[in-house]
Parts: C-alpha cells; sequence; structure tokens
C-alpha cells in the first residue's frame, strides 16, 4: 500500500469505505537487521528502503485520518494501542477476538530488538531525522512535517 496509495484509497471509496491510515513505525536498525537475517540484504539497500518506505508511509496518507503507531508497543500491549488507534481515527473497534489476537500479538514476534541510536550511513542525519519524527507522532508529540518534507526531497526517484 506504501508505494500505490492512491488507487488503494480510491478503490476502498468506491465502494463506500472511508480512508484512514495506521503507520507503523519501527527503529530502523531492527528493519535492517531482519532484512540481513531474511533476505541478505546489505545494510546500504535496507537503509534506503527504510527511508524511502517510511517517508512514502506518511506523505502519501497526508488528508486522511491517520496514526502513527510504535512496533514495539504494539506488541508490548497491543490492546492499549488498538484504543489509542480507535481514539486517535474515531472509530470503534470490535475486539471480540480479544483471545485470537492476545494469542497472536505477543512480545515475542519483535525478532530483532535496538533502542540504541540510529546509524546513518549516506553522509548525513536522514534516518535518525525522520525515525525521531515519526517515532514522537507514534507517541503522540506533533508531527515534525518540516524535517519529512526535507527528507522527502533528497530521496532519489521522488
Amino acid at each position: 500500500i506504501t508505494a500505490l496509495p492512491g488507487l488503494w484509497f480510491e478503490a476502498a471509496r468506491r465502494v463506500g469505505f472511508d480512508v484512514a491510515a495506521v503507520i507503523a513505525v519501527r527503529h530502523p536498525q531492527e528493519v535492517i537487521a531482519s532484512a540481513a537475517k531474511y533476505v541478505s540484504t546489505s545494510p546500504e539497500l535496507s537503509s534506503a528502503l527504510w527511508l524511502t518506505y517510511n517517508l512514502l508511509a506518511e506523505r502519501h496518507p497526508r488528508g486522511v485520518q491517520r496514526v502513527f503507531v510504535d512496533y514495539a508497543n504494539l506488541l508490548h500491549d497491543w490492546l492499549r494501542e488498538m484504543n489509542r488507534i480507535a481514539g486517535a481515527l474515531e472509530i470503534e473497534l470490535d475486539t471480540a477476538e480479544h483471545g485470537a489476537l492476545h494469542e497472536f500479538l505477543t512480545a515475542d514476534l519483535r525478532r530483532q530488538r535496538h533502542c540504541g541510536p540510529v546509524t546513518d550511513l549516506f553522509g548525513a542525519d536522514w534516518m535518525s531525522a525522520v525515525y525521531a519524527a515519526l517515532r514522537g507522532a507514534a507517541h503522540d508529540d506533533p508531527l515534525d512535517t518540516a524535517t519529512l518534507d526535507r527528507g522527502f526531497r533528497v530521496v532519489p526517484g521522488e
């Protein structure tokens, strides 16, 4: 959905759905470590992909209701995050399958853990700046769109 949101949003609207976005935020070093382990990509490629797709995930749903969710928080206390999502998007989420969700969304799904600083590989602080802006939004801080816009302008092909 990150690469083709216009198509998906329009399709949803045509069949009568309201469009909203839940944007997951995960520490770049966790994503890089996961990519290295499961698909053998270089840190440079994984970093470029993380930066590009996170900037797209933030930029494309501007103008629709959206909420940012910290991946670690979701796995640590999914019910709290679901309530946060419901409140931010002004929707009611049915938790009838509470037991199934509780069994599925567990902290052990977070196989890569990193709490330290972001490693910037491209001679600039774009990864750390973008992550700080997105992580702040996932913790209910105001979204720093100026930083994200600057990052978006430097992403190749955008």
